[in-house]
């Protein structure tokens, strides 16, 4: 009897953490982090961080941002602070904070003519972008950032090290957690999974989505769909999908007939034979509205359901 209420109450848990999840993905990406932050009643800026608080401001703070396990801010006199790992330093003494990107490892700034990364109370200088062509963009992942340098090398900072990527002629550039795929002016779509770079193919792509450890999910110039992955090009649809949506490592689409389709782990996952109401893909959890009202989750080729929702009464 315990068995079957610990199991119940397991399933219940499980349905309504996937329905909630589902419910905000269109505001907000759902991304695990490992330091939490508020402000008190009486304006004191908290984190709490491996279990203990830690009171960092007694006055109220401006422009708040979070990363994974980090956690920048601007001060009562607008310097930029950064707290991780039970340390908090400045990282400029202006009220430049909107300079900032975070991501859930990495923080960069383009400042000053000047690109730099920050990670685990450390700052480096990419590269200097005064003499570069401007507006200067650069891309950033979790734990890889991109961009183009003096020498017109696409370059990557993965990891504490700077790898050069391609010397090409580049159309753009995207980033994942951790890979980047691109596009040159010689009209091939590659991807850099450090330290592996693969040309996937010899054509631009209509459309393309990128996802972590060299993943590329693809419609070419004959709409078919493609994935690469694992150093494998594989064709998913030999037409159009009506849809797809890509995730860190899993693609789902609805191809011309309807039919509901996940790709994950290698493997072809034919998930419902009639199109769901509406799907949306996070990280690695691909969550759906099914034509019953169920609300459905595939992670890791597990696929599981919550009671149905919208039905009519």
């Amino acid at each position: 009897m315990n068995k079957k209420r610990s199991f119940l109450l397991s399933s219940i848990l499980t349905s309504y953490f996937v329905f909630f999840a589902f419910l905000f993905l269109p505001l907000s990406v759902v991304r695990a982090q490992n330091v939490a932050h508020f402000t008190d009643k009486l304006q004191r800026f908290w984190v709490f961080d491996a279990g203990q608080f830690h009171r960092l401001e007694h006055l109220p703070v401006a422009k708040v941002q979070q990363g994974g396990n980090y956690v920048i801010y601007e001060d009562q006199l607008h310097q930029v602070k950064e707290y991780r790992g039970g340390k908090t330093r400045i990282i400029d003494y202006m009220p430049v904070s909107d300079s900032f990107r975070v991501e859930q490892q990495l923080m960069a700034s383009h400042l000053l003519g000047a690109l730099r990364v920050y990670s685990d109370q450390e700052t480096d200088i990419l590269t200097l972008t005064a003499t570069l062509p401007q507006p200067f963009t650069y891309a950033l992942g979790d734990s890889i950032l991109a961009f183009i340098d003096y020498d017109r090398y696409l370059k990557a900072y993965y990891h504490g090290e700077l790898y050069d990527i391609s010397v090409q002629d580049m159309r753009e550039y995207r980033t994942s957690d951790n890979s980047v795929a691109y596009l040159t002016e010689g009209e091939t779509l590659n991807v850099y999974c450090p330290p592996n770079n693969h040309e996937i193919d010899t054509a631009l792509p209509n459309e393309y989505q990128v996802g972590n450890n060299g993943m590329v999910g693809y419609i070419n110039r004959f709409n078919e769909l493609w994935v690469f992955d694992q150093n494998d090009n594989q064709q998913l649809s030999p037409v159009r999908p009506q849809s797809w949506a890509m995730g860190t490592n899993l693609l789902a689409w609805v191809d011309i007939n309807g039919v509901f389709k996940c790709y994950s782990q290698g493997r072809i996952e034919e998930l419902s034979s009639v199109a769901p109401k509406q799907y949306a893909v996070t990280d690695s959890i691909l969550s759906y509205t099914d034509n019953r009202g169920f609300l459905m989750s595939f992670i890791a080729a597990k696929t599981m359901y919550s009671k149905p929702i919208n039905r009519a009464k």
